[in-house]
């Protein structure tokens, strides 16, 4: 709470401007509130992150993170983002990101890039709200591209819940390419209320 990150940070993988790797917890309980990340964050591979880089295979856990901006400039090959680059098979899980901003561009080769969360897959019952976010970074990569999630899909028995979001920066891959979502597949509920899109955003297919 109140932190304010100020470093740039390199190196190959799992790379975050607070944490870089949450992975096999259980039972826990993770706030993050009025935190800002000003440091470039730069990945030569994958799960990039301007606060976590890599959120994956964790049971009964939540994260809750609110008033909050990423000013860092991310890259990295896939799976990155402004704020959590991979969130993958997870199990009884809450993530609520609210009133929060990414300013940082959000460079990307590959996949799974985004302004707010890059990739969310596998696992189940997952809750997922988005409120009140605003990304005004410039977001490029290959496919799965979007203004505040890359890719999410495959996910039983899971909610994901848009609200009042808006997306100013511009957009850019080859696939699967959107303002708000790249692409999204096989989850149970997705509802998007009250959003925006500003940005240009262009592409080749599915656009």
């Amino acid at each position: 709470e109140n932190c304010v990150s100020e470093g740039n940070v390199t190196s190959s993988r799992y790379i975050g401007g607070f944490i870089g790797y949450v992975s096999q917890s259980s039972n826990v309980i993770m706030n993050i509130s009025n935190c800002i990340n000003n440091g470039n964050i730069t990945g030569y591979k994958y799960y990039v992150g301007g606060f976590i880089g890599y959120l994956s295979y964790n049971n009964k856990i939540a994260l809750f993170t609110d008033n909050s901006t990423n000013n860092g400039i991310i890259n990295g090959d896939l799976n990155l983002a402004g704020f959590f680059g991979d969130v993958t098979d997870n199990h009884n899980i809450n993530i609520t990101l609210t009133n929060s901003v990414n300013n940082g561009n959000v460079n990307g080769i590959q996949n799974q890039v985004a302004g707010f969360i890059g990739c969310m897959s596998v696992g189940n019952d997952v809750l997922v709200t988005l409120s009140n976010l605003q990304n005004n970074g410039n977001i490029t990569g290959h496919l799965h591209i979007g203004g505040h999630c890359g890719y999410v899909g495959g996910i039983t028995g899971t909610t994901v819940t848009i609200s009042s979001c808006v997306n100013n920066g511009m957009v850019s891959g080859y696939q699967h390419i959107g303002g708000l979502i790249g692409h999204f597949s096989d989850i149970d509920i997705l509802s998007v209320s009250k959003c925006t899109n500003n940005g240009n955003v262009t592409g080749t297919h599915f656009i």
